[in-house]
């Protein structure tokens, strides 16, 4: 439990210590038509942003949606509108609903991003609940499409206690839609993104059909990462208790470690925040020198769980993970010989057959490759009451991303 502790405060004040600016290129658009070329502090933010900071040729200045009609990021053209009107920005968990009965509003302007441009634009906006709000505009309308979690506390209620997910977003689109409506298409609609925009692809095909919907490109920072990785690992094993094997005094070893990875970003931050999946196959060399020496090496497959933590800026971008390890044996005989006995033993009992370690580590991506130092803490290998064996690795792991 301490290691976990001390595992998470250190990623904490890592996140902490590189929350820095980063300001790109970019345009903002004044009310009365009129931009000002200059660099915005862009986080590609989970969260739309209540203000931004912009810079021209001197010191950055604070922007509101009030003082805003929009703005541009250059490199990668995220365009965000702002966009008057009132959202529903409540906390929809069962146990908020349930206590707090009136429902939090937020007025006023607000950042939306483009998700679809065109004569009919599709906006997006996430709350700082991560709460998804919908803005569809047309040359004669701006709409708000609404989609309400309630908790039902009618006791005479079959569903008392539980909640409803009302999708009034629906009815407004087959509205709006009216005669390009294929109402099939309207019943089922999902409240996302990739959904609405399929809607309002072909409305706009329909009713503007000299004119084409532009689909903002998804970030590429966002899809699933691949690779292969190896290295080698530097094996510290220490034994304790009055078993015979603890009398032994045992070598430090080598062995190689290869496997392959899965990273699943969790922010779109450049990829910044990443749930980092292994599958891993490294092997254990027990030599130790004493009154009953060992010499054998038990083979493992691990699947690990990190969580990684990425520097956002530059080329050459440090990072530091941890997480948790399911060790399984494979293969390996623990077998041994005592002094003066003509039967083999077990040293570690057949050693334990699954075990849980706990990970961390540093390093350094460059594009593809990744260059990591990890170290894998102390977990027992016996399965012994009179015998205490555990093994510590420090790894230098390469890696190497087949698709990002």
């Amino acid at each position: 439990m301490r290691s976990l502790t001390l595992l998470l405060t250190a990623l904490l004040l890592t996140t902490a210590a590189f929350a820095q600016q980063r300001f790109v290129p970019a345009t903002v658009f004044l009310p009365k038509g009129d931009s000002l070329i200059g660099e915005i502090d862009y986080r590609k933010w989970d969260k739309d942003p209540l203000t931004i900071s912009f810079r021209g040729n001197g010191s950055a200045t604070a922007y509101t949606p009030e003082m805003l009609a929009g703005f541009r990021i250059h490199e990668n053209d995220e365009q965000y509108i702002s966009v008057s009107g009132e959202m529903d920005i409540t906390y929809e968990s069962t146990e908020n609903l349930s206590v707090e009965k009136t429902r939090v509003v937020s007025k006023g302007p607000h950042f939306f991003r483009v998700v679809m441009n065109g004569p009919v634009k599709l906006l997006q906006h996430t709350d700082k609940n991560n709460r998804q709000h919908f803005v569809v505009q047309t040359p004669d309308t701006t709409l708000h499409l609404i989609r309400q979690v309630k908790y039902i506390d009618n006791h005479e209620s079959a569903n008392y206690g539980k909640v409803q997910t009302l999708n009034f977003f629906r009815q407004q689109l087959d509205i709006l839609l009216n005669d390009c409506n294929h109402k099939s298409q309207i019943d089922a609609l999902e409240y996302r993104a990739e959904a609405l925009s399929r809607v309002l692809q072909r409305y706009t095909a329909c009713k503007y059909p000299t004119q084409q919907a532009v689909i903002a490109k998804k970030d590429p920072q966002m899809r699933a990462m691949y690779g292969v990785m190896g290295g080698a690992s530097f094996q510290m094993v220490t034994a304790d208790g009055p078993h015979p094997v603890a009398k032994n005094k045992f070598k430090h070893t080598f062995t190689p470690t290869v496997g392959v990875f899965l990273d699943l970003p969790l922010s779109r931050r450049r990829q910044q925040l990443v749930l980092n999946m292994e599958g891993v196959y490294s092997s254990k060399q027990l030599i130790s020198k004493g009154p009953d020496p060992i010499d054998f090496t038990l083979h493992f497959l691990s699947l690990q769980t990190l969580l990684r933590y990425t520097y956002p800026v530059g080329e050459l971008r440090p990072y530091v993970n941890g997480g948790f390890g399911i060790m399984a044996k494979i293969s390996g005989s623990d077998l041994y010989r005592r002094e003066g006995r003509t039967q083999q033993e077990e040293a570690l009992g057949g050693g334990r057959e699954l075990t849980l370690p706990i990970i961390i580590g540093a390093g350094l991506r460059y594009k593809r490759l990744n260059g990591e130092l990890r170290y894998i803490l102390p977990h027992a290998l016996d399965v012994y009451n009179t015998l205490d064996v555990r093994a510590s690795t420090a790894q230098l792991l390469i890696r190497y991303v087949l698709r990002q």
